[in-house]
C-alpha cells in the first residue's frame, strides 16, 4: 500500500519531482565535470612536462664560453658526485621585423644549443624537420606559428644582438610542453644550433649549464627535494670558480619537475570546484526545502497511516525511498554528460593554457564514485532531519496539524504589530503575514538565495580580475609591449630559487 501511495504521490507531485531532479542535475554536471577536468589535468600536466626531461638547475656564467671550453667543462661536472647529467645551453630574445620594415612588439625567444647535444635533457618534440637545423635555419614552435603569422619554409628577419639584421628559415615545427603559450607571453619560441650564431654576429658561445641532480651520490634518479638541489648547484657553482677559473653570475633552481604554471590552472580549477561543491549544497538545500513543503502537505495523511498501524519507522523508509528516487534519477541523468563536457573541456584547457596534448582522456575510478555518492548522499543527508521531524509527529499531531505553529505571545504580537499598521492593503498585509508564518522556511529560502547571488558576484568578480591581470601584464616592461625584450628563463620567476654570485 505505500508503495502505491508513493507511485501516487509522485505523479501528483510530478512538477516538482521533475524541479528536484533538474535542480540536484544540472549542479551534479557541473561539479562532476570540474572534477573529471582535475582529474584528466592533474595527470595529463606532470605526464607531459616530464616527457622533456626537465632540468634540476641552470648555472648561469658572467659571459659566454666557447664550445669546445664548456664540452671540457660539462665533462668534468658528470665526474661529480650526485650529477646525473648536464648539458651546455644559452638563449637569448629578438625582435622580428614586419612586412613594414618596422620592429614588432612581439619577441622570438631563441633556445641554442650545440649541434652534438643529445638532447636528452629539457628536451622537445620535431613535429616537422629535423634537429639540428642547418646554419641559418630555425625550428619555431608550433604555437608561435599563428602568433608571429609564420609557416615552413617562411624567413623570417631578426635584429641579431649586434643589432644588425639576420635572417633566419623556418624550417620546421617543434613543441615544448615546458614552455607558456605563446599567445600568453605574446613572444615566439625558436630553437637553433650554434652553427647559426656566427650568422648573427653572435660568437659560438654558451652561457648556461644545465644539470639534473641526484639525492645520492649512486642514485640515477633526479631529486625531488629542493633543498638537496640548491645545495647541490650552489656547492658545484663554487667548484667551478675555483677549478674552471669560470665567473658564474646566478644559480636558478625551479620547483622540481613541477610545471611552471602548473599552479595557475590548479588554482583555476580548485575556484570552479569549489563554486561547483557549492552549487550542489545549494541544490540539495533546494531540494531539502521543497520536500519540507511537500512533507507538511502530507502530514495530516501521515496521521492516518499512524491510525492504521503505520510505524514511525516505516514511514521514515516510504519518504526516504521518494527522496532517494528523486536522487538517483538526477544523478543517472548527470553522468554522461559530465563525462562528455569534461572530455571537451580538458583538452582545451591543457592546449589553450598550457600548450600541451592529453595522451588520455580516462578519469580515475575514485571520481565516479565521488560523483555517485555526492548526487546520491548529498540530497539524502539534507532531507534526513525533516524526515526524521515529520515522521516522529503523533497522530494527534497530525491531524490537528493546519499548516501553522503557534508561536504563543511572540507571534500574536508580530501579528498584532502587522495589524496597528494604517494606509496598506489588507491584501498585501496579509501576503506579508503569510511570509513569515513559517519563519525557519522563510529563512532557509532567503539564505538560499543570498548563497546563490554570493557565488555569482563572487564568480564574476574573479573572471574580471583575472582578466584585468592578464591585461595588465601583457602592458607591463619586458613583455610584448617592451621595444627591448630582455632574456628570460623556461620558468616562472615566482617559482625559481636565485642565488645571484658576485662577479
Amino acid at each position: 500500500m505505500l508503495f502505491i501511495k508513493l507511485l501516487r504521490d509522485v505523479r501528483a507531485t510530478s512538477g516538482r519531482i521533475v524541479m528536484m531532479i533538474a535542480a540536484i542535475s544540472n549542479s551534479l554536471i557541473v561539479f562532476s565535470a570540474v572534477l573529471y577536468t582535475r582529474g584528466i589535468t592533474a595527470r595529463e600536466i606532470p605526464r607531459s612536462y616530464l616527457s622533456t626531461n626537465p632540468a634540476s638547475a641552470t648555472i648561469l656564467f658572467a659571459s659566454g664560453i666557447d664550445n669546445d671550453r664548456m664540452a671540457a667543462i660539462a665533462a668534468k661536472v658528470r665526474t661529480r658526485a650526485g650529477i646525473i647529467d648536464v648539458t651546455p645551453r644559452t638563449q637569448f630574445s629578438l625582435q622580428i621585423q614586419q612586412k613594414d620594415g618596422s620592429w614588432g612588439s612581439n619577441p622570438l625567444q631563441i633556445f641554442v644549443a650545440a649541434p652534438d647535444d643529445p638532447m636528452r635533457m629539457e628536451t622537445f618534440t620535431v613535429e616537422q624537420g629535423s634537429w639540428p637545423p642547418a646554419a641559418g635555419e630555425i625550428l619555431v614552435e608550433r604555437g608561435a606559428l599563428n602568433l608571429l603569422n609564420l609557416k615552413v619554409g617562411d624567413t623570417v628577419v631578426v635584429k641579431a644582438p649586434n643589432g644588425k639584421p639576420a635572417a633566419l628559415r623556418v624550417s620546421g615545427v617543434a613543441h615544448d610542453p615546458g614552455l607558456a603559450p605563446s599567445f600568453q607571453e605574446q613572444k615566439g619560441y625558436g630553437f637553433i644550433s650554434t652553427a647559426s650564431l656566427p650568422g648573427m654576429g653572435e660568437p659560438l658561445d654558451l652561457d648556461e649549464l644545465k644539470i639534473q641532480v641526484a639525492d645520492q651520490p649512486d642514485q640515477k634518479t633526479p631529486s625531488h627535494d629542493r633543498d638537496v638541489i640548491v645545495a647541490a648547484a650552489r656547492d658545484l657553482a663554487v667548484w667551478l670558480q675555483q677549478s674552471s677559473g669560470v665567473a658564474v653570475r646566478e644559480v636558478q633552481v625551479p620547483t622540481p619537475y613541477a610545471h611552471p604554471h602548473q599552479w595557475q590552472l590548479d588554482m583555476l580549477i580548485l575556484a570552479l570546484l569549489v563554486f561547483g561543491v557549492a552549487g550542489l549544497l545549494l541544490s540539495a538545500i533546494l531540494v531539502a526545502t521543497m520536500l519540507n513543503g511537500l512533507f507538511a502537505q502530507q502530514i495530516p495523511q501521515i496521521g492516518i497511516m499512524k491510525a492504521i498501524g503505520a510505524r514511525p519507522g516505516r514511514i521514515l523508509q516510504f519518504y526516504l525511498l521518494m527522496t532517494l528516487v528523486v536522487s538517483v534519477t538526477a544523478t543517472a541523468l548527470a553522468i554522461v554528460p559530465g563525462i562528455v563536457i569534461s572530455r571537451v573541456w580538458a583538452p582545451a584547457i591543457l592546449a589553450g593554457l598550457l600548450g600541451m596534448d592529453a595522451a588520455s582522456l580516462a578519469v580515475p575510478w575514485w571520481m565516479y564514485a565521488v560523483v555517485i555518492a555526492s548526487g546520491i548522499g548529498i540530497p539524502l543527508l539534507f532531507a534526513l532531519l525533516p524526515l526524521i521531524k515529520t515522521s516522529q509527529t503523533t497522530v494527534r499531531a497530525a491531524l490537528n496539524y493546519r499548516g501553522v505553529d503557534r508561536q504563543g505571545d511572540s507571534a500574536s504580537r508580530f501579528d498584532a504589530g502587522l495589524g496597528r499598521l494604517r494606509g496598506l492593503d489588507r491584501t498585501l498585509l496579509m501576503a506579508f503575514r503569510n511570509i513569515f508564518r513559517r519563519r525557519a522556511r522563510f529563512l532557509l529560502s532567503v539564505g538560499l538565495l543570498a548563497s546563490a547571488g554570493t557565488l555569482f558576484v563572487a564568480g564574476m568578480s574573479t573572471v574580471v580580475y583575472k582578466r584585468f591581470q592578464s591585461e595588465r601584464n601583457n602592458c607591463e616592461p619586458g613583455t610584448s609591449k617592451s621595444n627591448s625584450p630582455p632574456m628570460k628563463t623556461r620558468h616562472s620567476p615566482r617559482q625559481i630559487w636565485r642565488h645571484r654570485f658576485r662577479t
